[in-house]
């Protein structure tokens, strides 16, 4: 799939789990002929905006944010192109309270719905199933310090983060 010029807010893991997440992501990736992607947490979604104001923005909403830890609780999939596979994130009160803040930042009235992808493309549900059997060894937690903003512009094998905000 292929989006137009723009804009996402990403919540990465920290390091040593972004590390473990990116194996996965790499493996699922090389398997399936997939796009590579960096491990995230969906934010905000894709937001047409110029990138000088979404990098002032997403500034102005770290200062008022502290770090949190997400909780990745199982496994699904879905025959969403971006949630193939994906690890469900429990809506803690800090992350729901987070997201709430950053869509009023954005003046956004969106459906949140936390999950980290582990893999995107269109396959049958058995297909999805057969995946996801294959799948060990993802973190519980990660430490949540910092908001990136990526450009999310074309195919998603270009999707790259270009600026990050310390909460």
């Amino acid at each position: 799939m292929e989006l137009g010029p723009g804009y996402s807010l990403w919540l990465v893991p920290n390091v040593a789990d972004n590390e473990s997440l990116s194996g996965i992501i790499d493996a699922q990736a090389s398997a399936l002929s997939s796009p590579r992607f960096e491990p995230h947490i969906t934010f905000l979604p894709h937001q047409n905006l110029a990138k000088d104001e979404i990098l002032s923005r997403t500034a102005s909403l770290a200062d008022r944010l502290s770090p949190f830890t997400a909780y990745l609780d199982s496994l699904h999939h879905s025959d969403a192109f971006y949630r193939a596979v994906y690890v469900a994130v429990r809506q803690t009160p800090e992350l729901m309270t987070a997201n709430s803040q950053a869509q009023q930042e954005f003046g956004l009235k969106t459906d949140f719905f936390p999950h980290l992808s582990l893999v995107y493309g269109e396959y049958s549900s058995e297909k999805r199933d057969a995946i996801a059997s294959r799948i060990t060894g993802y973190p519980i937690s990660f430490g949540v310090d910092s908001i990136a903003v990526a450009d999310t512009s074309g195919k998603e094998e270009s999707w790259r983060s270009i600026a990050s905000f310390t909460l």
